[in-house]
């Protein structure tokens, strides 16, 4: 479970990313400076933290905040900037945003190779795998009319009774 804390400090980090707009720091009053404010005190908001927890978590007055909550809902369905602000940073928190449009050049031709590496690996697994059940599937056809028999002629309920008498009876085929 995450803390409150790392959840605070995951927010702000996406803020910064998304907005450029560091809350905790950042004391202007430029527009995109309090709007970035204000989302960050919504998005919080909405997971059930008070106005105390999100005002102390920037440094602010908890009055503040009860101002932006105030404001942000007409903003986010009047203004289109704030409100796609929003909808970035809110799905970028609860984990439906993709890494990738975050990462620079070079981390993604990382990726890249990291990946290939990786198909490269799970494709000789699943080769070797695929030999393993052939191998299996072949050695399996000399039993297969003994595994048919016992499936068709097991009554249910009565699986218990047969591998006991099955059991009896390779005692007494084979002598070690």
């Amino acid at each position: 479970m995450i803390s409150s804390l790392q959840e605070f400090e995951s927010l702000r980090e996406i803020i910064k990313i998304n907005l450029g707009v560091d809350v905790a720091e950042d004391r202007s009053r430029k527009r995109n400076i309090i709007d970035a404010k204000k989302i960050y005190a919504y998005i919080l908001s909405q997971k059930g933290y008070g106005c105390s927890r999100i005002s102390d978590s920037i440094k602010m007055h908890h009055s503040n905040i009860i101002h932006y909550l105030k404001d942000i809902k007409y903003l986010v369905e009047t203004d289109k900037e704030v409100g796609d602000n929003y909808k970035m940073c809110k799905s970028s928190f609860d984990g439906e945003y993709d890494p990738l449009q975050y990462m620079s050049d070079i981390e993604l031709k990382k990726e890249i190779i990291s990946l290939r590496v990786r198909i490269i690996s799970l494709s000789s697994s699943l080769e070797s795998a695929e030999s393993e059940i052939k191998n299996l599937n072949d050695i399996d056809q000399n039993r297969h009319p003994l595994h048919k028999m016992v499936k068709e002629r097991t009554r249910v309920g009565t699986e218990e009774d047969v591998l006991i008498k099955l059991n009896k009876f390779y005692n007494g085929v084979y002598d070690y």
